[in-house]
């Protein structure tokens, strides 16, 4: 008795699986890698805030195409630093949504400089 037939149909009814579940994971790398790039830029960021410069701020978070928000909590400003990562995986799409919301944020001291 010949089984190829039947690895054949095997190995056709799990290749659409392997196929979408390589896909999520690259998906899921793709939006990890982007929210350690995210973490750094928030770094630029906030040594640019605390020395001062809030023009290099707001230039840089146009360039990055970030979205940025200060919060004051008494002496201390809670700045969130936040970016749309694209998924392109039919599946992570439908758990995620097409654009999925990344966030970072960090909190600095108040002083004369950047009141």
């Amino acid at each position: 008795m010949n089984n190829r037939g039947q690895a054949l149909v095997e190995f056709v009814i799990i290749l659409p699986i392997l196929i979408f579940t390589c896909l999520a994971v690259f998906d899921l790398g793709n939006i990890i890698v982007k929210k350690y790039a995210l973490e750094n830029d928030l770094d630029t960021i906030v040594n640019m805030y605390e020395i001062g410069d809030n023009d290099a701020v707001l230039s840089f978070t146009r360039k990055e195409n970030f979205k940025i928000k200060y919060e004051e909590v008494g002496n201390y400003n809670k700045i969130t630093l936040s970016k749309q990562v694209k998924v392109i995986t039919p599946i992570v799409s439908q758990a995620l949504g097409k654009n999925y919301e990344i966030k970072s944020s960090r909190t600095v001291v108040l002083n004369e400089k950047n009141e």
